[in-house]
């Protein structure tokens, strides 16, 4: 498997925390987990920092209408070493 499937792989992973509660039930809990310079882009192209996201996930606890997230289709490239 070539290293980019590895890292593609790994990054799938990690994307689950967002989707399991029982890993970030808590601000204190994401916090541990997620570094405070963390930033997502979305499929879109819009940028969320750290605190978007874990109040996007708070939403989502509370509402009863959203239904859950699905991913799909995740690709990276390497930027530099160790930067992808």
């Amino acid at each position: 498997m070539s290293e980019l499937n590895l890292i593609i792989e790994e990054l799938i992973a990690l994307e689950q925390i967002f989707h399991r509660p029982e890993v970030a039930s808590t601000r204190e809990d994401f916090e541990k987990i997620i570094d405070e310079n963390f930033i997502e882009i979305s499929a879109s192209g819009k940028k969320y920092v750290r605190k978007e996201v874990f109040d996007t996930l708070v939403r989502r606890k509370k509402s009863t209408s959203e239904s859950g997230s699905e991913t799909k289709n995740f690709d990276c490239i390497k930027l530099s070493d160790n930067t992808f």
